[in-house]
């Protein structure tokens, strides 16, 4: 006579199928050896059930796998509107890979508070997108503007084995309240970064943003177009801008003015400086908005401007 038993089981014993058998001496098994017929998840609760035979003749023993991933790497994180940040890690190359959880914090040793649009953090990724270079990314939104989160991400098998924490990265979530590029019509672009190299022919590298039929204005013939940027904000406070400017000197030139955000009001925007070369432009406040403004006739469309970092 087959004698059935049902039994249940905590989820981390998942890796469990149909037709193993055990002498049930480990976790919650207890008793006889038994062979599974039956298996059902309860994933809400956390928990398994198993239906299995009692058996009497010598049995295979079961040991769960506890050797962990080995750690992935935090490549990038990096700034997009809207309280969003995208965040790029290499993939995990483990055979019994399951999925990652992706760690956010402001305050470095309180990993498990913040919220997201996809959840409290920690965040579980079991489909992150393949950039299809070797790595993986997720966008984390409804982050608050202005504050600097920290990122760590770790990695589990099907075992439910956590690999050890890969590297820390930070980023400042940031607003996009005003981000344009204006011509002297008034016509509206988007675009948070201006490469007018070969303006008219659009051959610049991909990522960059390229506008061509600049115009000028015939009254005062100076001013070709204007650059200026989203909304700024870091509440810790910014340095500095670091830009490159191509081309001679007045060319290009780079003003910012302060943003007041008890008022929610600009300042006057500051005086023009030069904005050829390898430039450091000193920034004070914490809330800022910068423009560059392209001369004519001097410009050209051999002139460029690329901002190389913000701090």
């Amino acid at each position: 006579m087959i004698e059935i038993v049902t039994i249940t089981l905590s989820s981390d014993m998942n890796f469990l199928n149909l037709n193993d058998q055990g002498d049930l001496r480990f976790g919650d098994f207890v008793g006889e050896p038994m062979r599974i017929t039956k298996k059902k998840p309860k994933v809400e609760k956390g928990i398994i059930e198993i239906e299995g035979e009692l058996v009497n003749f010598p049995v295979v023993h079961y040991v769960r796998d506890s050797t962990p991933p080995v750690n992935v790497e935090l490549i990038e994180v990096f700034p997009l509107a809207d309280g969003r940040l995208f965040i790029k890690w290499t993939k995990s190359l483990e055979t019994d890979h399951l999925g990652y959880n992706i760690y956010f914090t402001t305050t470095l040793g309180m990993w498990e508070q913040e919220q997201s649009n996809i959840g409290q953090s920690p965040i579980e990724s079991k489909n992150p997108t393949d950039t299809g270079d070797g790595f993986v990314s997720i966008i984390v939104g409804d982050l608050n503007s202005g504050t600097k989160y920290f990122f760590k991400i770790t990695s589990f098998d099907t075992s439910l084995n956590e690999s050890e924490y890969s590297n820390v990265l930070s980023e400042v979530s940031r607003v996009s309240d005003i981000e344009n590029i204006l011509r002297l019509q008034g016509i509206i672009y988007s675009g948070l970064t201006l490469d007018v190299s070969n303006a008219l022919l659009g051959s610049v590298p991909s990522g960059f943003t390229t506008y061509g039929d600049f115009l000028y204005d015939s009254a005062n013939y100076e001013v070709t177009a204007i650059y200026e940027s989203m909304l700024l904000i870091n509440n810790d406070g910014w340095s500095s801008l670091i830009s490159k400017g191509v081309g001679d000197s007045g060319d290009i030139t780079f003003q910012y003015r302060v943003y007041n955000q008890d008022t929610a009001t600009f300042g006057s925007w500051g005086s023009e400086a030069d904005a050829i070369g390898l430039k450091s432009f000193s920034i004070s406040g914490t809330a800022f908005q910068y423009r560059f403004i392209f001369k004519s006739p001097n410009w050209s469309n051999a002139d460029s401007i690329i901002v190389k970092e913000l701090i």
